[in-house]
């Protein structure tokens, strides 16, 4: 069983893929004072994971009062900060404890205010685990979130707290494919693709969209949307074969590839690159 990573590592570099889903190799984790960019990330999606289980939908949220859903978004972040803090007593003193808190207050709150600026929707579903089988390969999938909107049709919603672009959706070699894979196995019809972009002074939705007006932020509208999902499945499924088939070479998709991999000493790539420029000054 493998993860949606299958394909964003087969595109970057195809060794990538083998060596992390078959050979399963990884550097040693990094120790950090504090909380790690992905802790901090973790407990962002538990506080929206919380505060929508309690809401549900875009009703709720615009008819609650200001100050019981001020009340609701602390009690949100408080059990998303729980488990950590009792997990990591050095770290989370009364004081970093607070700080944090605030931290993520401020973050639901702002990423609340964009969603009321929406048509009707309810959330269907939140950190939502799917096993499926897609182009050969056995996948566990966890969508960060799923809206319903009036007609029925489906938002699929990943939260990211860095910089995004669905411009890493395209190509024959995606930079990252894990949203169109949501997209191609998505459970209904679907309307719009989207980041949740959820940085401090730039809260928006940041995709693709089937018409206007559906979320507010950098949404584009795609007018040939068939034709989009049908491009992500043909290069899904040319991926996953690719992956299945055993194509393992040592191939990175650019230097971007390389900088953010952690297989070097295994693939030797600059090794490589070393012995053939030699080789090329030796003419």
């Amino acid at each position: 069983v493998a993860g949606s990573s299958v394909f964003k590592d087969q595109a970057l570099c195809p060794f990538r893929a083998y060596a992390n889903h078959r050979l399963h190799a990884s550097a040693i984790e990094a120790v950090e004072i504090g909380l790690s960019p992905r802790d901090r990330g973790s407990l962002l999606h538990r506080a929206l994971q919380n505060i929508w289980d309690r809401l549900h939908d875009s009703k709720q949220l615009k008819t609650t009062a200001a100050a019981v859903l001020q009340d609701y978004i602390q009690a949100a972040v408080s059990a998303a900060v729980e488990p950590l803090a009792r997990a990591r007593p050095v770290s989370f003193t009364a004081r970093f404890r607070a700080l944090e808190e605030q931290r993520l207050v401020r973050l639901v709150n702002d990423g609340l205010l964009v969603d009321l600026q929406r048509p009707p929707f309810t959330v269907a579903a939140t950190e939502k685990g799917r096993h499926i089988s897609f182009a050969g390969i056995t996948l566990r999938l966890r969508l960060d979130r799923v809206d319903a909107l009036a007609d029925g049709r489906l938002v699929i919603i990943d939260y990211k707290t860095g910089l995004v672009n669905p411009g890493d959706w395209e190509t024959e070699r995606p930079r990252d494919p894990q949203l169109p894979l949501y997209a191609v196995t998505a459970e209904g019809e679907l309307a719009a693709l989207v980041y949740a972009s959820l940085r401090t002074g730039d809260m928006q939705y940041i995709g693709l969209a089937q018409e206007d007006g559906l979320l507010p932020g950098k949404v584009v509208t795609e007018t040939a949307w068939q034709d989009k999902l049908a491009d992500w499945r043909e290069v899904l499924q040319q991926l996953g074969r690719s992956y299945i088939e055993g194509e393992a070479t040592v191939a990175p998709r650019d230097n971007t590839s390389c900088r953010t991999c952690d297989l070097h000493p295994l693939c030797r790539i600059h090794e490589k690159a070393a012995t053939l420029t030699h080789g090329e000054t030796d003419d």
